[in-house]
């Protein structure tokens, strides 16, 4: 039972770091995307009990705000992703990388990729108890995006979506 409880847990602090990162900000419509994931990212990997020896984390996302309509899906995909790589993708004393990019793309639209060099897909079928892939499609689903998932070697996960009017983007 304690994995439902901290699965649930890490989903709740990443829509609270949504809320810290606009209570700090001057701005409180959109919040800095490269920063948020940055601290959810952090946060996740400490919380499971990696530490940066382990597991090299590397956030490289562009100048990009977004509004909390697409902040909070992206945070709780990047949620899932990370939390499932770091109990399944490197084994209980292995050593990996993640790497999360977001970028904007022709059309306004934005692609989010995460990949990691684990074992292979490291998100597990949906099953009693669990959200898994599921989750992470009806997500995209919500942003209008459209997911692509590949494993082995490692997983690449990369969502393509449509900017809304309250995120803000290079070229804006």
């Amino acid at each position: 039972l304690r994995t439902p409880f901290r699965d649930a847990r890490s989903r709740i602090r990443s829509l609270a770091a949504v809320h810290e990162i606009l209570y700090r900000s001057e701005d409180l419509e959109r919040i800095d995307f490269a920063s948020y994931a940055r601290i959810l990212a952090t946060e996740l990997v400490r919380s499971h009990g990696f530490d940066g020896r382990r597991v090299e984390l590397t956030v490289a996302v562009e100048d990009i705000s977004l509004g909390l309509e697409t902040a909070a899906p992206c945070g709780l995909i990047l949620n899932e992703l990370l939390t499932n790589t770091l109990k399944h993708a490197f084994g209980d004393e292995g050593t990996g990388q993640i790497r999360i990019g977001l970028r904007a793309a022709s059309g306004r639209r934005l692609t989010l990729t995460y990949s990691d060099n684990g074992c292979g897909l490291a998100i597990p079928d949906p099953g009693p108890g669990g959200f898994g892939l599921r989750l992470v499609e009806d997500l995209a689903y919500q942003l209008g995006g459209t997911l692509t998932v590949t494993g082995e070697p490692g997983t690449t996960v990369e969502l393509s979506f449509p900017a809304t009017s309250q995120d803000r983007i290079p070229g804006d």
